[in-house]
């Protein structure tokens, strides 16, 4: 067996173990802390793999699939809803779903280190942008198991 396969038949395991043994409590990932998946576009996927995935996990999520942006750390989308009981996210960059588009530039104030904790506040112009994203990732369509 490969990986996945092996990953795969352990949940379906798990899942059979878990519905025979009700005094079991459930795992706490995917309870209480979502189950998470991310999307490398470039290493793992392509960019249109990448959106077809998103898609997929939106419609097996159904009206729980909320999106959520951030411009902090690698990765600035996720998806996050329930399938079934189990709290899920996918993580992708957000440039898998979004267009960034230039709008110029503006001017910023940012702080420079002059010294060790001495710093100095100062303007400089730096790349306005806006993020453009297509809405029709949680379009409703029909869940194919």
């Amino acid at each position: 067996m490969d990986k996945r396969t092996d990953y795969t038949d352990g949940l379906r395991r798990l899942a059979q173990f878990l519905d025979d043994n009700p005094e079991v409590p459930l795992p706490h990932d995917g309870t209480n802390s979502d189950i998470m998946l991310f999307l490398h576009v470039g290493v793992y996927q392509t960019q249109d793999e990448a959106r077809a995935i998103l898609a997929k996990m939106a419609r097996l999520m159904g009206g729980t699939a909320r999106k959520k942006y951030d411009d902090d750390g690698n990765f600035g989308f996720s998806l996050s809803g329930s399938v079934g009981g189990v709290n899920c996210r996918v993580f992708a960059q957000r440039e898998t779903v979004c267009t960034r588009v230039s709008k110029g530039t503006k001017t910023v104030e940012v702080v420079r280190v002059v010294k060790p904790a001495e710093h100095v506040t100062e303007t400089r112009e730096v790349e306005d942008f806006e993020w453009v994203c297509d809405g029709s990732i949680l379009a409703p369509a029909e869940v194919t198991p």
